[in-house]
């Protein structure tokens, strides 16, 4: 049954992907992210309730990624399938992910998800294989160029398993450079 449901998301991947292939195009996003809250949102009885979390908006850690998508559509509504990596410099991992962005400029609202696998690379022996987590991220930013968005937005980490009961999040302020091959 699992394998029937990879297929059919599969094919109709490929469905999508054929059938807007005149608007399609590679593009290649650079972020600078700078979480300023990572929290954790408890709502089992056993762990209690209500949102916890460490403000780090004193402390300077920016975490770069690089996305790396087949983008269909050039108006106001685009989105894409292809990659996200995230590093650490000495260690990275890498995704598959997928976005959809509304472009109301000059504000753009670009939400990501990413998951179910995944390839940690870096001084450490590259390590890979698929994981029942989920990336979701929301971002809203204002297109300062057609290359260049400062905004801020929530990233989080989705454990089927858990089943809503720990989710932990980021809040942050981030730019993001776009560049577009044809």
């Amino acid at each position: 049954m699992r394998k029937r449901s990879i297929v059919a998301a599969a094919a109709l991947v490929l469905l999508l992907a054929g059938a807007m292939a005149a608007s399609a195009q590679f593009r290649l996003d650079a972020n600078i992210s700078w979480p300023f809250y990572l929290g954790v949102n408890l709502s089992s009885a056993t762990l209690g309730t209500g949102t916890q979390g460490i403000d780090l908006s004193k402390l300077l850690i920016l975490v770069p990624d690089v996305e790396l998508y087949y983008q269909f559509g050039t108006g106001s509504l685009r989105g894409g399938v292809g990659a996200r990596v995230y590093t650490l410099i000495i260690e990275s991992v890498i995704y598959p992910s997928a976005f959809l962005e509304l472009d109301l400029n000059p504000i753009v609202i670009n939400a990501n998800v990413g998951g179910g696998a995944y390839a940690f690379f870096g001084i450490l022996p590259l390590n890979a294989g698929a994981a029942q987590l989920f990336l979701p991220d929301l971002n809203v930013a204002v297109k300062l160029t057609d290359w260049f968005r400062l905004g801020a937005g929530v990233f989080g980490l989705f454990i089927p398993d858990l089943q809503g009961e720990v989710v932990p999040f980021a809040a942050y302020i981030n730019a993001r450079f776009v560049v577009m091959f044809k």
